[in-house]
């Protein structure tokens, strides 16, 4: 039964890491959604105030008024294009740091246990691990497979 429920639990945290992933790269999808719709209306107040000075320099217009007006509106839209780029930052640094800490326990773990080495006769010599049933070396202290401690 111990032999399931270990499984049963390397299931849940499997599942709950794939979740993760999942609900990171559909924040990371929103964010970069949000991002390229705030820098467009970024470009059309750009555009806009363009227009605007170009009139006034003709003398078509002398709206000055309305050249603060879309400068204040730009240095909002400045803010809010930061914030959401420091966001996306914050979340793809976090995305890697997950993938950085899960390759790094896998790689220190398998360093640690020792492999089966061969005897004198060419066989294995194993000592079998009695939560999955998988051969290790006979001097290992943990299995290479579960990671059950002898």
């Amino acid at each position: 039964m111990s032999r399931f429920q270990g499984i049963l639990e390397k299931v849940e945290l499997t599942t709950a890491f794939i979740g993760k992933k999942a609900k990171d790269g559909l924040d990371l999808l929103k964010l970069s959604r949000d991002y390229s719709k705030e820098k467009n209306k970024l470009s059309l107040l750009y555009e806009e105030l363009g227009k605007l000075a170009y009139q006034i320099h003709n003398n078509e217009s002398d709206n000055v008024n309305k050249i603060e007006t879309l400068c204040s509106q730009i240095k909002d839209q400045i803010k809010t294009v930061a914030q959401l780029e420091q966001e996306i930052n914050i979340l793809k640094d976090e995305t890697h740091t997950v993938q950085e800490d899960y390759e790094t326990e896998e790689i220190h773990r398998s360093e640690d246990i020792p492999k089966p080495e061969a005897g004198n006769d060419g066989l294995l010599l194993l000592k079998f691990c009695p939560e999955c049933q998988i051969g290790n070396n006979p001097e290992a202290k943990q299995c290479i497979s579960c990671g059950h401690i002898f």
